[in-house]
């Protein structure tokens, strides 16, 4: 346990708050199918690239456009 949160209300969060899905083009399953440590590779790299403006505007359209569909 995380605190009062279990791993996977944790890795949930991060994915949606990491934009994993739209920067990595895979779904919750396929994420949490993988190894701690990929997981966490996934995560430093979805936060890097979110730092980065030109990466997150690119995630930011690809979030929009799969919130009108």
């Amino acid at each position: 346990m995380l605190g009062k949160k279990s791993l996977l209300r944790y890795r949930m969060s991060n994915f949606r708050k990491l934009c994993v899905q739209e920067f990595l083009g895979m779904n919750f399953q396929q994420y949490i199918a993988n190894p701690r440590a990929v997981i966490a590779e996934y995560d430093a790299m979805c936060t890097e690239w979110s730092n980065d403006p030109e990466e997150a505007a690119k995630a930011a359209a690809a979030k929009l456009k799969t919130t009108l569909i």
